[in-house]
Formats: structure tokens, sequence, C-alpha cells
């Protein structure tokens, strides 16, 4: 079984199981808006000569369209703006660029990935990333930096978010010893002696 939790390491990249549950918090966010915006429409135009359940893009609906166009907008107005969904935040993750991983940098705006990647990443790349029976999401079980077909396509990887907003574990450090810190060394003659070991001498 693939080992999500964090290593000590470079650089720790998020495994599939980790990735699925921050996706099924975020589902589970959306979940009462995007209900909303497909039923409310329709509420108010079922009447009319335009219906939001008469399809306008080959099977897809009007409100179809909305929802999927606001569930997008919001995985890319937050990975964006913070590198990380809620959903990805409370799992302790974020997305972030593959040039700034090879550079090692700790900078978060360093390793931030451009508005268009972030914009491919969530339509075009998950849209491919999902056809073919979800496959394309499988690949985080096998890629060498577990990257779904998504991450590969717009240059993004997802990486464990820590103390310093990194994917880079910070180095225990430590403290430095002064001269009060170090033990007192005694003059040889004061060294407390046996009675036993003062025959021997």
């Amino acid at each position: 079984m693939q080992n999500d939790r964090p290593q000590a390491g470079s650089i720790t990249y998020a495994g599939f199981f980790v990735r699925l549950t921050a996706y099924f918090i975020d589902r589970c966010i959306l979940f009462i808006p995007l209900l909303l915006l497909r039923v409310l429409p329709g509420l108010f135009t079922g009447g009319s000569r335009f219906s939001f359940a008469r399809d306008v893009f080959f099977t897809w609906s009007a409100a179809d369209v909305l929802v999927y166009a606001a569930g997008a907008l919001y995985f890319i107005i937050m990975t964006y703006s913070s590198g990380s969904t809620l959903g990805k935040k409370l799992m302790r993750i974020e997305v972030v660029g593959v040039q700034s991983l090879t550079q090692d940098s700790r900078d978060s705006r360093e390793r931030k990935p451009s508005l268009y990647q972030i914009i491919y990443r969530e339509t075009v790349g998950r849209f491919l990333s999902s056809a073919l029976l979800f496959i394309g999401y499988l690949l985080i079980v096998v890629g060498k930096e577990k990257e779904a077909l998504h991450d590969y396509l717009a240059d993004t990887r997802v990486v464990y978010r820590f103390n310093d907003g990194s994917g880079i574990p910070e180095q225990e450090l430590v403290p430095e010893q002064t001269a009060e810190d170090l033990p007192a060394i005694l003059p040889m003659e004061e060294i407390p002696v046996e009675e036993d070991e003062r025959k021997e001498l």
C-alpha cells in the first residue's frame, strides 16, 4: 500500500489517498452551492422558451455548464490565491510548480504556479484525467513524483505543506553551546579519588 504520510527528505509528494480525501472534502463543501445553482435557475425559467434543462452543448444543459464553470472557478481561485483548496489545506498539501522544486525553493512566491498553469490544470487537465475510467488519476499510484495526468500536463506537483509553507521539512537546529553550558573541568589534584585508588597510585 502506498504511504501517504510525510517522510524525512527534501521533497515529500502527496500520494493518492491523501489527494482523494482532499478532493472529497472539496466536493462536500461545493455540494450545496452547486446544487442551488442547478435548481434555482430552473425555478425561474421553467415556463419560458429558454430552459436551463435544455441541451445547449452536446448533452450538457445550461445548468450543467453553469455548475461545471462554478466548480472549476472554485479550484482555480483557491489554488492560485493560496496554492490549496480548503480540502488540501485540511490535508496540509499544496500545488506547486515543477520549476520551483528543481530550484529547491522555500519562497512560496517562487513555488506558485502561473495562472495559465492552474487554469489548464483545473479544466483541460482534469477533463483528460477523468477520461477513460479516471486512468489519469490512477497515474498518481505509479508516478515517480506521484503526479496525475493533469499535473504532468500543467508542470505542477502536489506536495506536503510544512511549517514554512514549503514541501521541505525544516531541519532541526542544534542550539549553540556556550562556555557556561559545558561541564566544569576540575584540575587533576582536585578530582576526588577513592581511598583504594590512592593506594594503587
